[in-house]
C-alpha cells in the first residue's frame, strides 16, 4: 500500500502487486545470497535470463482518486537523483498515457518489464505503449521491490 502524508495525515493512495517470472525469482535469491542483499535488486530481476516475455509485473488499484499531477508528483520524488532528460521522458509518456483525467478509486495502472527492455504501462487494461529507458525502468522497479 502507498502512502502519501498530507501534512500530519498518512493517506492510503493505492494497493501494489509484484509479479515476477520464475526465472526473476532465481535471480532475485542470487541477490540475496551473493550480495547478502546490499545494493539493488532490480538490476538483478531486469539482467534475469528468462524465456519468459514479462520479467516483472506490478500492478497498482487505486483506493483514491489522485490528479495526474499527484501521481507523477510521487514520482518525482523517487526519481530525484536520476538523470533529469530520462525523467523527463518517463513524465512526457506517463502525461501522454493517461492524459488529464486523473485516477480514480478501482482504476488499475500496470508497470510490465519485459525481457527485451521494454517498459509496458497500461491502465484498465488498456496497453499505453513501453518506453526503454534503462535508468527509469531500474528505479521503478526500485520503487516497488
Amino acid at each position: 500500500m502507498r502512502r502519501k502524508n498530507f501534512y500530519v495525515v498518512a493517506v492510503d493512495v493505492y494497493k501494489v502487486g509484484l509479479g515476477l517470472s520464475s526465472d526473476t525469482i532465481g535471480r532475485a535469491i542470487e541477490w540475496a545470497k551473493v550480495d547478502g542483499q546490499k545494493g539493488s535488486l532490480s538490476p538483478y530481476i531486469l539482467k534475469a535470463n528468462t524465456t519468459k516475455a514479462v520479467r516483472a509485473a506490478v500492478i497498482l488499484k487505486f483506493v483514491r482518486s489522485v490528479t495526474n499531477a499527484q501521481f507523477i508528483e510521487a514520482f518525482r520524488e523517487s526519481f530525484s537523483d536520476c538523470n533529469p532528460a530520462s525523467f523527463q521522458a518517463f513524465e512526457t509518456f506517463m502525461k501522454a498515457a493517461f492524459g488529464n483525467s486523473g485516477l480514480n478509486v478501482d482504476d488499475e495502472v500496470g508497470f510490465y518489464w519485459l525481457a527485451d527492455g521494454q517498459l509496458v504501462i497500461t491502465m484498465n487494461g488498456k496497453n499505453f505503449g513501453a518506453i526503454a529507458i534503462t535508468e527509469v525502468s531500474e528505479r521503478l522497479l526500485d520503487v516497488y521491490v
